[in-house]
């Protein structure tokens, strides 16, 4: 569902932050799940779309650059 939601929010015009959060929490679910190579580029996505909303959200985007930093990818 949250697949679903990342692309949906993603082609609709809509506030960046939306989709910046959508993709971090399905780097989050993808994590739980294991799937580590899926969860790295959700949370790359995010992290390129919190980018744009900088400086707005800065202590979300610090931590999805945290979490990046914490899980390298393979």
């Amino acid at each position: 569902m949250l697949a679903r939601a990342l692309e949906i929010r993603e082609r609709a015009e809509v506030d960046p932050w939306l989709p910046a959060s959508s993709a971090f929490m399905l780097a989050k679910a993808y994590e739980q799940r294991g799937e580590r190579a899926r969860a790295v580029a959700a949370a790359r996505r995010a992290q390129e779309l919190f980018r744009q909303i900088a400086p707005r959200k800065a202590d979300v985007s610090a931590m999805v650059d945290a979490w990046l930093a914490a899980h390298p990818a393979d």
